[in-house]
């Protein structure tokens, strides 16, 4: 019986440290995202092919202005990611890895390819400074994120409210 409750109480301690570790989210500063980043573009996505086996996507992005690094805007750049684009529908797009730009983009986090508002006017937009321009892409689609999430909710309490 003492064995039973000691590899119990093990269990579930070592269970709980393995919970803290999964939800724990790494936090990172705008500074930080910029610093890091090799490539940050506002690109139009031009091309995407079927979903691979190991659920990625490639496709083709037309840079439409550069961030920050060396891509020069109305080039063509391949794209591999596993997060959802829409053909015809412009991104900011980060790319962390230190490889030159005709390889094209690799984008592993979700915070890498972020909706490009079509409010948003291009010519003014680069007359900012580029930690605002990115703040201002972030803000933004957050913004209408939680629109759509209210929408979402009022829109689910008057189906639910039917009986």
């Amino acid at each position: 019986m003492r064995n039973y409750l000691a590899t119990m109480l093990f269990l579930i301690i070592w269970l709980s440290i393995g919970v803290k570790g999964q939800t724990e989210k790494k936090s990172m500063n705008l500074d930080e995202y910029i610093a890091e980043s090799k490539i940050i573009v506002i690109a139009k996505c031009v091309s995407l092919q079927p979903v691979k086996a190991n659920l990625t996507v490639d496709g083709e992005v037309e840079v439409l202005y550069v961030i920050k690094g060396e891509v020069k805007p109305h080039t063509k750049l391949g794209l591999t990611t596993r997060f959802y684009l829409e053909v015809g529908k412009t991104y900011l797009l980060r790319d962390r890895l230190n490889h030159k730009a005709e390889e094209g983009l690799s984008i592993n986090e979700i915070t890498a390819v972020v909706p490009f508002s079509e409010r948003e006017n291009l010519t003014e937009f680069a007359t900012l400074p580029v930690r605002i321009q990115v703040l201002r892409t972030f803000n933004l689609r957050k913004d209408y994120l939680d629109s759509e999430i209210r929408r979402l909710t009022y829109e689910r309490e008057a189906l639910e409210s039917l009986k």
